[in-house]
């Protein structure tokens, strides 16, 4: 949804908060994971404000849907 007080549409954006009580994750794990490559990388805003795009985690949960379903790890 375009939002008038903007020129461009932003992406939505979660923290780490939020990515903990969305997924079956925590912290350590998902900051493991983005460090070895195996979950999306964030933005960093600024100093202490780190982000994810929501289409990009959402792509990656597809992702591991599909691997499972297909009986890969």
């Amino acid at each position: 949804m375009r939002n008038p007080n903007f020129l461009v549409d932003l992406p939505a954006l979660a923290r780490i908060s939020d990515l903990e009580r969305e997924l079956p994750y925590k912290k350590t794990w998902i900051w493991l994971a983005v460090r070895q490559g195996r979950f999306p990388a964030p933005i960093r805003l600024g100093r202490g404000c780190t982000v994810w795009t929501r289409s990009s985690v959402e792509a990656w949960l597809a992702a591991r849907v599909v691997a499972a379903t297909e009986g890969q790890p």
